[in-house]
């Protein structure tokens, strides 16, 4: 799409304006202007052109994410084919949208207002934002994420050639006796008992119970995941008494079903088909449109 003079001539001018010039010369800048605000872009699609400025790029959107030209130039194009297509956001769902999200977080309007106002954007622009993105987003669901369809067939496929084992896991309560020391191979012998048959020797101090996985186990400590549920280990001297363990529930490795991985899977699957459309649809909105760019 060619640029005429009288065009570029109307969107220099609309960038002074929105700097807050005001001039007999539509070209001549006085040496008394400062700018407020500059167009970077101004986006010529299929629907009235939008623009894009220096603020656009330098304010975070409501989400706190920095965007640059590029990404801003592509959501201005979305936005016009949106139009194009009637997928717009009214105000009525924009009210619904904000009343939901007061309600969520027990904000009042006030306190909404400055939230927006912390994030650099008055009430009526937050609003605007908020239309913008929801159309924005509706128009992709529309053109690529609906056709994002991943067979059942490949999700099978990658389940079975990436398997994915869970870690063992032990539920364990430690236990200790202090040595009595007129008593000490007595105390061995009753705790080697224990050790076979399962029943207590008096005064152990048992702690609260704990998780341990494979992971996260010492070489020492590995017999834990050997013994049986209800078991007592072994006890260990420690040098100031003995300590034993019980065993409260045990979880052996097993391999994560198909059902427990599907949505993981799919949406890995998902995302290169989703960014090989989305760049085709990128490539399709810039041919049928044009990009004045007006940096300084």
């Amino acid at each position: 799409m060619n640029i005429s003079g009288a065009v570029m001539k109307k969107y220099v001018l609309y960038s002074l304006l929105f700097s807050g010039v005001a001039c007999a010369d539509e070209m001549a800048v006085p040496k008394s202007a400062f700018l407020i605000d500059s167009i970077q872009a101004v986006v010529f699609g299929q629907q009235e052109p939008q623009i894009v400025t220096y603020s656009d790029i330098v304010r975070p959107s409501l989400s706190g994410q920095q965007r640059g030209l590029d990404e801003l130039v592509f959501e201005r194009l979305v936005y016009s084919d949106a139009q194009k297509f009637k997928i717009m956001t009214d105000e009525d769902a924009v009210d619904k949208y904000l009343a939901m999200i007061q309600k969520q977080n027990n904000l009042t309007l006030d306190q909404l207002k400055e939230i927006f106002s912390n994030a650099g954007y008055s009430y009526e622009e937050g609003r605007e934002q908020f239309r913008l993105l929801q159309s924005v987003n509706a128009m992709l669901d529309f053109k690529i994420r609906t056709q994002v369809v991943v067979p059942r067939a490949l999700v099978e496929q990658y389940y079975a050639e990436n398997p994915r084992i869970t870690e063992a896991k032990v539920t364990v309560q430690r236990g200790f006796i202090p040595y009595v020391e007129d008593k000490l191979e007595k105390q061995k012998e009753a705790l080697e008992y224990m050790a076979k048959t399962g029943k207590e020797v008096r005064n152990i101090q048992w702690g609260d119970a704990f998780e341990l996985s494979e992971s996260e186990v010492a070489a020492d400590k590995a017999f834990l995941f050997e013994l049986a549920q209800s078991a007592i280990s072994p006890a260990q001297d420690s040098g100031i008494g003995f300590e034993v363990f019980r065993v409260i529930e045990t979880t052996p490795r097993k391999e994560a079903t198909l059902e427990e991985r599907y949505k993981e899977i799919a949406d890995t699957l998902r995302k290169p088909i989703y960014e090989e459309l989305l760049e085709k649809y990128k490539k399709s909105l810039m041919d049928s449109a044009s990009v004045l760019y007006l940096r300084p």
